[in-house]
């Protein structure tokens, strides 16, 4: 969906080339999205990124995180069943509610006769209440509850495929029933083949092209298999010239994989090829795809629901995707590619891939995609941003070594969930990210000339060390929450921070000329732990206590101050960035880890003189930190000769550490301060 208002709705598992489930570019079409499931997690409140645990494709099942998760502002009338919304209701259209009532349910099926091993797609369809769902594809294969399956036979037959849903009206079940034909169908090839002879069903009538074996048939589904050689005969146009376009729903694979069969494009100006093109339900698998040219990818182009797994793609070029453009690829390594947009892969998704030394205008390793557990290193941005990713979403990944001429060393303009991104670099910002929102993510020893390790990006249980900038060393314009910045240096001011918003942050033993950790005229800080101590709400200046400062360790001791000192409204996320739970004991910890261990016991009543200068005392008065048992009232007082007691400050003890400042103490003689607990 692009641009207008979603509150209550599930906005799962749809597919586009870029932006699958909502286009949230506010330079375009802004979109409002609020009280909604869907990913990547959207600002905007109530929203939940989890999975929805559907039963069908409209109904949810009864674990399902959307239930009770809408806000009843946005619920008006009935759901699609004719039942009424709860309080709070459910998001998505199916309030799930009395389990009684008319159920019937039908199949759709993405193909009814396909050759075997191919999966093939079905969706649950249903109409009343359900309970659950059970699938029986006939070769005693069952599933439960799956709106989306997919499946393969690995046998010829004719399969009987059944979806039977139940609710308390229906115990025993309604049934919807689709008939799928599976048939036997491989074609070979063998670029040494001598005697090919049309269909090419055996090996000593292999064709000697794969175009021409892809041409032998028609059946969805149907096998390919190549021998091992160097394939850059023949050509097929699809979307410009390309060495093989693979069309009509084909599985084409070799025998030995990438080291052993190659699939070579054209780059002669006069006549360049693409080595390869992969049309919706094709695979392409186990081959190098190298020395292809087009305008939109060198490498592959897919369709939508094209795919392409276990393949080497380098050395090809193009302006949009030098390597990939489109589709989804699992297991592939892109090296060496370039293009103006996306050098590696252009608006592909991506799983378990390895991107190496590409370079682009934009995106060196991949721009406007969606990657998961990916390695991107060594990649470039040359002329702008994204010398990783750019204009992406990437969970699990890991961006190392990737550089950018003009900001985002390793990504821009993306969002980042559970990634590390270190050595990456660009003279301009952010060395790890710029204008980017991560979540839980590691930025160690990126260089930047401002921003080392990020710029202009939200941070969210973020590690940042190591960084290096003129200004900026860990972060420079950045919103964090619960962060770490810890032994990044700045030349110039900010070693830790500069020109941006901290909260639950601990920013500790960094380096600058001024500003050591962080830039007191441009940053605003509540709840964080540094020093000299700002101003702002909730701060400390106590040394954070890490388990193992000089080994990196940055998880806190039992007896750390940060424990239970920060203030849950800044906190974000289940997950610290260990992955453990973000609050432990009640009030959220500062910094990136969460201390996991037992509570620590109620400190003992105790008043701690606060680090302050000269002037800070001429400025503000005396300073304490008075920390004891939460909820206790307390009294603390000053005196001038330990005799006479004059009452200071009164009040409840707070979770975290109190500031007391004593405004009266210019010109005054010598005070004693004591804490004392009432009854």
């Amino acid at each position: 969906m692009s641009g207008g208002v979603l509150r209550n709705c599930v906005v799962y598992f749809n597919r586009a080339a870029e932006c699958a489930n909502y286009d949230d570019d506010a330079s375009t079409d802004p979109i409002w999205i609020q009280h909604s499931c869907t990913t990547p997690l959207p600002a905007g409140s109530g929203n939940i990124d989890a999975d929805p645990q559907l039963l069908t494709a409209t109904h949810l099942s009864p674990a399902s995180p959307c239930i009770g998760a809408g806000d009843p502002d946005y619920a008006s009338g009935v759901d699609l069943d004719g039942e009424p919304w709860a309080d709070p209701p459910a998001m998505g259209a199916d309030q799930p509610g009395l389990p009684t009532g008319l159920l019937s349910v039908s199949i759709d099926a993405g193909l009814t006769n396909v050759a075997a091993g191919y999966p093939v797609l079905f969706r649950a369809l249903n109409t009343g209440p359900i309970l659950k769902s059970v699938w029986d594809f006939g070769d005693g294969t069952l599933l439960t509850n799956q709106p989306f399956p997919s499946h393969a036979w690995s046998t010829a037959g004719v399969y009987a495929v059944q979806l039977t849903g139940y609710n308390d009206s229906h115990p025993s079940g309604v049934t919807a029933t689709v008939m799928v034909t599976v048939s036997m169908a491989v074609y070979y090839v063998d670029c040494a083949s001598a005697n090919p002879v049309f269909p090419y069903r055996t090996w000593k009538t292999a064709a000697r092209t794969i175009q021409d074996a892809i041409g032998a048939g028609t059946l969805a589904g149907r096998m390919v298999l190549v021998a091992d050689g160097v394939y850059r005969t023949g050509t097929a146009d699809a979307s410009e010239s390309n060495r093989v376009a693979l069309t009509n729903v084909v599985v084409v694979q070799s025998m030995n994989g990438p080291e052993a069969t190659m699939i070579e494009g054209e780059t002669n100006d006069t006549n360049s090829a693409r080595c390869a093109y992969v049309g919706d339900g094709s695979i392409l698998s186990g081959f190098t795809l190298t020395n292809g040219t087009a305008g939109a990818a060198g490498g592959v182009l897919c369709e939508l629901l094209g795919m392409v797994t276990n393949c080497t793609i380098t050395g090809n070029s193009a302006y949009d995707g030098g390597g990939v453009n489109g589709g989804t690829l699992y297991r592939c390594t892109l090296t060496g590619n370039s293009g103006l947009d996306g050098g590696g892969a252009l608006r592909t998704t991506l799983y378990d891939c390895v991107l190496t030394n590409n370079s682009a205008g934009w995106g060196g390793g991949a721009g406007w995609s969606t990657l998961y557990n990916c390695t991107l290193a060594g990649n470039s941005a040359e002329g702008y941003d994204g010398g990783g990713a750019t204009f992406s979403t990437l969970y699990n990944c890991t961006l190392s070594g990737n550089s950018a001429g003009d900001g985002g060393g390793g990504a821009s303009h993306s969002t980042l969930y559970n990634s590390l991104l270190n050595t990456n670099s660009t003279g301009a910002q952010g060395g790890g990210a710029s204008s980017s929102q991560l979540y839980n993510c590691a930025l160690i020893g990126n260089s930047a000339g401002g921003g080392g390790g990020s710029s202009s990006g939200t941070l969210y249980n973020c590690k940042l060390t190591g960084n290096f900038a003129d200004s900026g060393g860990g972060s420079l314009g950045d919103t964090l929450f619960n962060c770490t910045l810890v032994s990044n240096q700045a030349t110039n001011s900010g070693g830790g921070a500069a020109a941006g918003t901290l909260n639950n942050c601990i920013v500790y033993y960094n380096e600058a000329p001024q500003g050591a950790n962080y830039e007191d005229s441009s940053c605003v800080m509540n709840y964080c732990c540094t020093i000299p101590k700002p101003s702002g709400m909730g701060n400390l200046t106590n040394t954070p206590m890490f388990v193992d400062y000089m080994n990196g360790d940055l998880r806190l001791q039992p007896n750390s101050p940060c424990i239970n000192a920060g203030r849950n409204d800044y906190a974000f996320g289940p997950t610290d960035l260990d992955g453990n739970p973000r609050i432990i004991g009640g009030t959220v910890d500062i910094g990136c880890y969460e201390f996991q261990g037992s509570s620590p016991p109620n400190p003992p009543l105790a008043l701690h003189l606060l680090a302050q200068t000269k002037d800070d005392i001429l400025r503000q008065g005396f300073g304490f930190l008075l920390t004891g048992e939460s909820n206790r009232l307390c009294v603390v007082e000053y005196s001038a000769d330990l005799r006479h007691w004059i009452g200071l400050w009164t009040n409840h003890l707070a979770d975290a550490a109190t500031e007391i400042i004593d405004p009266d103490v210019t010109n005054a003689p010598a005070r004693f301060y004591r804490a004392l607990l009432l009854p």
